[in-house]
C-alpha cells in the first residue's frame, strides 16, 4: 500500500510539475503602448496603444497586426481611448468626446453619439466602455474634473 501512494505522489507531482502555462511572444503589433486588447466572437484581436491611439487588428491569433486606418476626422482632433466589442462581434470606440462603432471588423466606422455636452444626452472625458449582459454601456468620463459613469440603454446613439 505505502509503495503504491508513493508512486502515485510520484506521478502526481510529476505531472503538476509539468503542467506549466506556457506564454508564447507573438512578437508585435509595433505602435506604443498596448492601452486595451478586446477579442470579437470569430476570433480577430483588437489592439489599441497609445500612440496616437492606434487600432491594430489579428485574425490569425496575434501572429500577424494590420493597423486600421485613423477613422476619426482630422478636425476633431481626437483619439480613441477605449475598445469594446459586444457579444455580436460589433466593435465600439469611445473618444473624449464621440463615440464610434463597426459592424465590420473595424474597416468602416460611424459616429453614432457627439458626447460634448453631457447634460445634453451626450458625455464628456470618455475612457473607458462596459456593456452588461443586457446591454446596457457604461462609458466611464470626467465631468469637470469628477469622475462621471455615464449609461446608455441604445448603445450609445
Amino acid at each position: 500500500m505505502r509503495k503504491a501512494l508513493a508512486i502515485f505522489v510520484g506521478i502526481f507531482t510529476f505531472h503538476i510539475a509539468n503542467a506549466q502555462v506556457e506564454w508564447v511572444n507573438q512578437e508585435g503589433p509595433y505602435g506604443g503602448t498596448i492601452r486595451d486588447i478586446e477579442i470579437a466572437p470569430n476570433g480577430n484581436v483588437f489592439i489599441l496603444t497609445n500612440s496616437n491611439s492606434k487600432i491594430f487588428r489579428s485574425n490569425d491569433s496575434g501572429i500577424s497586426w494590420s493597423q486600421i486606418p485613423r477613422f476619426i476626422p482630422a478636425e476633431d482632433n481626437d483619439n480613441v481611448n477605449a475598445l469594446l466589442i459586444d457579444s455580436d462581434g460589433t466593435l465600439y470606440a469611445a473618444t473624449y468626446n464621440d463615440f464610434y462603432v463597426s459592424n465590420n471588423n473595424g474597416n468602416d466606422w460611424i459616429k453614432v453619439n457627439t458626447g460634448t455636452n453631457g447634460a445634453n444626452g451626450g458625455f464628456e472625458s470618455a475612457y473607458e466602455i462596459g456593456v452588461s449582459p443586457d446591454g446596457t454601456f457604461f462609458l466611464l468620463g470626467y465631468s469637470d474634473s469628477d469622475p462621471v459613469v455615464y449609461i446608455s440603454n441604445n448603445q450609445g446613439e
